[in-house]
């Protein structure tokens, strides 16, 4: 039996957009060079607000020409979705437990 994952996906993408943190999904096409075929790499990105990227990448942030704009921080990456519904389920039981 196959589940839709993507529905998934996005429900708790939302439930973490309601906390405050904001999750950002998508897909792209590469071609694997081992399998000779084109597969679907799908990717998390967190959209890091400035004061928390400059404090975690202090060498990149001094690089950035948008200083003070929110940045795409890539947080997972992977060719299987079940791998990326794992990471968003641990996110949100974190957020749970700590607040």
């Amino acid at each position: 039996m196959k589940m839709n994952l993507t529905s998934k996906i996005r429900k708790i993408i939302k439930a973490l957009e309601m906390r405050g943190f904001i999750y950002l999904y998508s897909r792209e096409q590469v071609y694997s060079q081992k399998l000779s075929k084109v597969c679907t790499m799908y990717r998390i990105d967190y959209l890091m607000p400035w004061g928390e990227y400059k404090k975690k990448f202090p060498d990149k942030a001094e690089r950035k020409k948008n200083k003070g704009v929110s940045v795409r921080v890539e947080m997972a990456r992977s060719f299987r979705e079940i791998a990326i519904l794992y990471y968003l389920v641990n996110v949100l039981k974190a957020g749970d437990s700590s607040g």
